[in-house]
């Protein structure tokens, strides 16, 4: 297929970056096309010298650009980057935003020149503030349970001298992911919502299912429970979500080495059981079983 790949910013003996080893030349015919900026994912020390990361970063896209502008051919770019005026995922984590944005690139680090940027990082399709030219063409597959109602697509680029057309190729889904229930729920809810489901054979094309449970209370037997009752469902078990109530507030605070000596274990272990599954304390029965737990330890 002709592929090159730039995973890495190399330096020349001189320890300057090698901004020749960042532009690839695309060829039609046995002539060059088109220039393509092929910058990776940027590091700390992977871009001039600057007082920020998206500084340094602007300045590396302009010096490659500033390379090859004269030569009077088509400029693209590539990147793997956040850029600002960017929309991200709902709650999907493999696409978390910097604190503050400090790392967010801005589009004007894509010279007007460049008739096209095309980024990767985010898995949603969009322009980047309103360019037409600067996009991510996001993932062709969904790749977690946050992306199941984007539109996957491709973006082609049609290159004709000083003509540039954009055009965006829909992607099928064919597997499908499913969400039960539409809110956390306790076992007794997300069994009756399982039952619902189509009986039948497992193949390629059977959903892929996310459980969303919520836990109130140690449970030690849901898993066994939600995997028995999917036996005979035509769906893929992929990941089971537990969400916990809103959870009490610690009554142990910040402690010297003495008062640590002093605080007795089990309050440690109802104030763990608190933040994690409401106010109440722990059922008597798993009290007993922890101080029998400690006057052995004692002992």
């Amino acid at each position: 297929m002709n592929v090159t790949v730039r995973g890495v910013v190399k330096r020349n003996s001189e320890g300057d970056i090698d901004l020749d080893n960042l532009i690839e030349p695309i060829y039609n015919d046995g002539n060059i096309a088109a220039y393509c900026l092929a910058v990776p994912y940027l590091r700390q020390g992977d871009y001039p010298h600057s007082e920020s990361y998206s500084d340094g970063v602007q300045q590396l896209y302009h010096l490659l650009y500033n390379r090859v502008k004269d030569k009077g051919i088509p400029v693209i770019a590539m990147g793997h980057l956040q850029a600002t005026g960017s929309e991200l995922s709902e709650n999907d984590r493999s696409e978390r935003a910097i604190i503050g944005g400090v790392e967010g690139i801005s589009p004007d680090a894509f010279d007007s020149g460049i008739i096209y940027t095309a980024l990767g990082h985010l898995h949603r399709a969009q322009r980047v503030s309103g360019r037409d030219n600067v996009r991510y063409s996001g993932s062709p597959l969904p790749m977690t349970f946050a992306e199941k109602n984007n539109k996957h697509k491709v973006v082609m680029i049609n290159i004709e001298e000083e003509n540039v057309s954009i055009d965006n190729i829909d992607i099928p889904l064919y597997t499908s992911l499913l969400s039960i229930p539409s809110q956390p729920s306790r076992i007794e809810s997300i069994l009756e919502e399982i039952n619902k489901l189509p009986i039948g054979e497992v193949n390629n094309h059977s959903p892929y299912l996310e459980i969303k449970i919520l836990i109130d209370g140690p449970d030690t037997s849901f898993k066994f429970r939600i995997e028995e009752a999917l036996k005979d469902k035509s769906v893929r078990l992929a990941k089971i979500s537990p969400f916990y109530p809103q959870r009490g507030e610690s009554k142990i605070t910040a402690l010297t080495f003495e008062q640590l000596q002093e605080i007795d274990p089990l309050d440690v272990a109802n104030d763990y059981y608190r933040r994690n599954y409401g106010d109440s304390d722990m059922p008597q029965m798993m009290q007993e079983f922890i101080k029998e737990a400690i006057e052995e330890v004692k002992s």
